[in-house]
């Protein structure tokens, strides 16, 4: 007679055999290197030598690379004349977009002429005006209750004419439409946005890539008091130092994740490069991995 305690035990080790879910492939040309799995913000990343992949909670898979990466904000209040601000967000090693925000700023041009004593309206030749920041007869200021201008035109009419033989010289506010990037050469700009509108390229701006400039359409408005970084710029340019830089991220084996008491993880550090086997990298999120955050463990007097 057979034991019906171990055909029992058979019979339930065969259903939950039965019931181990099967494998399923979710990407293809994940490098064959051992490597690191970690959880950061709702995801699950794969980090190895050569590769680099975000595993979402749809079991989607994102390659971590330049066309994912975070397009770190360069520079603000940016000067569109000059093309230099204030530095804000070091560049990405993954990417080699970057952003640039600018704050509007207004350009002064000057029109001269010579009165004769009767002539009291000028055109200054000057549309679509800003503003008339100053009148001179000679080298006087002229009180602004002792003349009108009207910013469309561009035309200035004084209440009484001015004398014969003075020269009259006009400073007028204008927008400026030529935007300078910080860097010269660029590959291509991406994307262009002003007061958070998103501007179509050849309609409403071109740009020239050698000598890195934007030029309006309509120069973007300039407000009263001065709004900072109202103007957007996402350009993108691969220098001789991106590739290497691409490279010491996805040649790193091993990976870390801090974090600070009971909070969320909040610091990832890579390190264990082939090239680089004394440097560690560190970030706050995945897909920005600054220039400025990196460390070489040789430097260490403690090492």
């Amino acid at each position: 007679m057979p034991d019906e305690n171990t055909s029992s035990d058979e019979n339930t080790s065969s259903e939950d055999e039965n019931t181990l879910p099967v494998p399923e492939r979710i990407c293809d040309g994940v490098p064959r290197a051992k490597g690191t799995f970690f959880h950061f913000a709702d995801c699950l990343y794969y980090k190895n030598p050569g590769g680099f992949f975000r595993i979402s909670p749809d079991s989607s898979v994102t390659l971590m690379d330049a066309e994912n990466a975070y397009i770190p904000t360069v520079l603000v209040n940016a000067n569109p004349i000059t093309g230099r601000g204030t530095a804000y967000e070091s560049p990405n090693r993954l990417g080699i977009q970057k952003r640039v925000c600018y704050t509007a700023v207004a350009e002064t041009q000057t029109a001269a002429f010579s009165g004769d004593g009767l002539k009291r309206a000028f055109a200054t030749g000057i549309t679509d005006a800003l503003g008339l920041q100053n009148v001179y007869f000679d080298n006087n200021k002229v009180p602004k209750a002792l003349y009108r201008f009207d910013p469309q035109s561009g035309v200035v009419i004084f209440l009484t004419a001015p004398a014969d033989g003075v020269t009259i010289t006009f400073e007028v506010n204008t927008g400026n439409c030529l935007y300078h990037l910080p860097e010269s050469n660029v590959d291509s700009v991406d994307e262009v946005r002003v007061n958070g509108a998103t501007l179509t390229p050849v309609q409403d701006y071109t740009t020239d890539f050698i000598s890195g400039t934007v030029t309006f359409r309509e120069s973007p408005p300039v407000d009263s008091p001065v709004t900072e970084n109202t103007v957007e710029i996402v350009y993108s340019r691969a220098d001789s130092t991106h590739a290497q830089q691409c490279q010491m991220v996805m040649d790193c084996a091993c990976t870390a994740v801090c974090t600070d008491g009971n909070v969320p993880a909040t610091c990832i550090v890579f390190g264990g490069g082939a090239e680089h086997p004394d440097t560690l990298l560190w970030s706050h999120r995945p897909d920005y991995w600054p220039l400025s955050h990196v460390h070489s463990i040789s430097d260490d007097t403690d090492a």
